[in-house]
């Protein structure tokens, strides 16, 4: 009798990791031509020019910056943080310079190098 809620329990518990991983694997898309920097797929774009690209995303704040989640995908794919200032970041991987300023409901992703 104790083996059937059990196995419910346990059925609910990996639904959720499952469900957990897939969110966190396909939240994000990567700018193709540059090294792959990744961009929430929720962040609605405003604004493209050549080396620029602006979004509007309301995880975004200029005071907490960009949610844990986006700072371990890009750590996941081998971005790291070459200098912090104010709302601004640049990431580095493989030669790859990117400017990642973060304001109030609003990204913009600079590629520089």
């Amino acid at each position: 009798m104790v083996k059937k809620p059990l196995i419910a329990l346990l059925g609910i518990i990996t639904v959720i990791i499952i469900g957990y991983f897939v969110i966190a694997n396909i939240s994000f898309v990567q700018i193709q031509g540059y090294g792959g920097f990744p961009i929430p797929k929720d962040a609605e774009i405003i604004k493209e020019e050549e080396n620029v690209f602006e979004y509007n995303w309301s995880k975004a704040s200029e005071e907490q910056g960009i949610p844990k989640r986006y700072q371990k995908e890009l750590k996941k794919e081998g971005w790291e943080v070459e200098w912090r200032e104010g709302s601004a970041t640049m990431y580095e991987k493989n030669g790859k310079k990117v400017v990642l300023i973060c304001s109030t409901d609003y990204l913009s992703i600079n590629l520089t190098e």
